[in-house]
């Protein structure tokens, strides 16, 4: 009984109460995960300049998606909260409950979605990445799981999540992080879920936006389609979001820019010149 007290000491600093949904802006422009529900196990290779990223993951496992990643951004927020209430330097492991992971990142508390958490879990523990980037030069390579650690109670629902250095130097220490409108967690789409982090980072609440083309936004996507197919399946995620008017804060649209095919994000016009916490 008095190691199970022990045990269960992990599990009570979460933030309880709204929580501002934060995002780490290194890992939203690049391809750390797969855009896809389905099992992905070839690995991601990414290279620009003197810049590089690898993601391997196991086989029975496969590389963590882009939904997995609403774990991690659970993370981040926590790990913010702590950090602006004034704790200067938080621990890396965030204790709280899977109800509270859940509702937070805008799931239900089924059945179902404690049993997807946990597969979640397994895949962001298992998913390995290597690169350059947040590494002291290029020279150097930085090694990591997107979780080092998780633990879980099955009987209290509590759960231990703890982040990697390299995360948490992005949040603690250089502050590297952005704010994310929490209807991000109602889009379905892989794709759409990607263009949104990638718009946040880039246009940010300039009036002018930030234009892509869509050679580069497949580039950075990871994806495991050919370029055509990719454009395909883009146009029609962004047609989509363009007849439901869902897509949060921006506006998006395909054009052409310099006889190329482009994608081109707008902040909405009431969010222009915002500023946010």
């Amino acid at each position: 009984m008095e190691r199970n007290t022990e045990q269960l000491d992990f599990f009570f600093d979460a933030m309880v109460g709204d929580l501002r949904i934060k995002d780490d802006v290194q890992s939203m422009v690049l391809p750390l995960c797969s855009l896809s529900k389905r099992k992905r196990t070839s690995p991601i290779s990414w290279k620009k300049g003197n810049h590089f990223v690898q993601v391997t993951a196991p086989l029975e496992y496969g590389i963590c998606t882009i939904y997995d990643l609403d774990i991690i951004m659970y993370c981040i927020s926590q790990l913010n909260e702590q950090f602006d209430r004034g704790t200067s330097n938080p621990e890396p492991t965030i204790r709280t409950t899977y109800h509270d992971l859940l509702t937070k990142i805008g799931r239900k508390a089924s059945g179902r979605d404690y049993i997807d958490i946990k597969h979640a879990l397994n895949r962001l523990t298992a998913t390995y990445i290597e690169t350059n980037i947040r590494a002291p030069s290029a020279n150097h390579t930085v090694g990591f799981h997107w979780l080092e650690e998780f633990r879980t109670d099955e009987n209290s629902k509590k759960i231990l999540l703890k982040v990697p250095r390299w995360i948490y130097e992005g949040v603690i220490h250089e502050r590297s992080i952005l704010t994310i409108d929490k209807n991000y967690f109602n889009l379905s789409s892989g794709i759409a879920r990607y263009l949104y982090r990638l718009c946040r980072k880039s246009a940010g609440r300039k009036s002018e936006g930030q234009m892509w083309y869509m050679q580069t936004v497949y580039e950075n996507s990871g994806s495991t389609m050919n370029f055509p197919d990719f454009c395909k399946s883009a146009r029609k995620v962004i047609d989509k979001l363009n007849e439901k008017d869902n897509f949060p804060e921006y506006q998006v649209f395909i054009k052409t820019q310099n006889g190329r095919e482009a994608i081109q994000f707008l902040p909405r016009p009431e969010t222009i010149g915002q500023t946010i916490t």
